[in-house]
């Protein structure tokens, strides 16, 4: 059996990848039904934020908390919209919830 060398980055890793690129869209096509084009605009620069200050981690298991965290914050923060009447309508466009 051929091993590959170890600059070869594993399956996982690309999968994750493309997990945290999800999330971030969600998190933006939430932002989207916002109001306020001010809060809207804050909302953004917090999300960019967030994750570009973990951008070059490459640990999977504090990626994989990250993406955990992430979720429910995506959660939370359309929970609060909704709560606060912040959203052009009462039901935000539709999420597909694929990141397990």
């Amino acid at each position: 059996m051929h091993r590959l060398p170890p600059s070869v980055l594993p399956l996982k890793f690309f999968i994750q990848k493309q997990m945290v690129i999800d999330l971030y869209r969600k998190f933006f096509h939430l932002t989207r039904d916002v109001i306020d084009e001010q809060q809207r605009k804050l909302l953004q620069e917090w999300i960019r934020s967030e994750f570009r200050s973990f951008q070059a981690e490459t640990d999977q298991e504090l990626i994989r908390m990250q993406l955990n965290r992430g979720k429910n914050q995506l959660e939370s923060l359309r929970n609060s919209l909704i709560a606060a009447h912040a959203l052009k309508s009462s039901k935000p466009k539709t999420v597909k919830k694929s990141i397990d």
